[in-house]
């Protein structure tokens, strides 16, 4: 797999801003000679309610065998997939607390 591919998904896996634990499988693809497909994912255990939440894509590389005419189309499609990923993964996780700690009785305080 290219550099550049390996460094976008790598830095993405350990981004210190990350709110669950990310993983990044990587496998050759079937479909073509030199080509991957990769999972990528983010997953969390809320210890409250022993909840596990976790966001996974699929993607295919197109260029890692030098024969596609678009130079950084995977660069661009893996960005996009993490991109997408972290969103959702970020939404699902607000709706999850949102949801476990409505249910607890308490005041909040106003700020000023």
């Amino acid at each position: 797999m290219k550099e550049d591919l390996i460094e976008l998904l790598s830095r993405w896996k350990n981004d210190e801003r990350r709110i669950g634990f990310r993983n990044v499988k990587v496998r050759n693809t079937p479909f073509a000679d030199g080509e991957y497909l990769i999972i990528v994912s983010e997953e969390l255990k809320i210890k409250d309610n022993s909840k596990t939440i976790k966001i996974e894509r699929v993607f295919q590389t197109f260029n890692q065998s030098g024969n596609n005419e678009i130079a950084n189309g995977d660069l661009y499609r893996a960005e996009q997939i993490v991109n997408i990923i972290t969103i959702e993964f970020f939404k699902l996780y607000l709706d999850t607390i949102q949801e476990l700690y409505l249910e607890y009785d308490g005041d909040f305080t106003e700020l000023n």
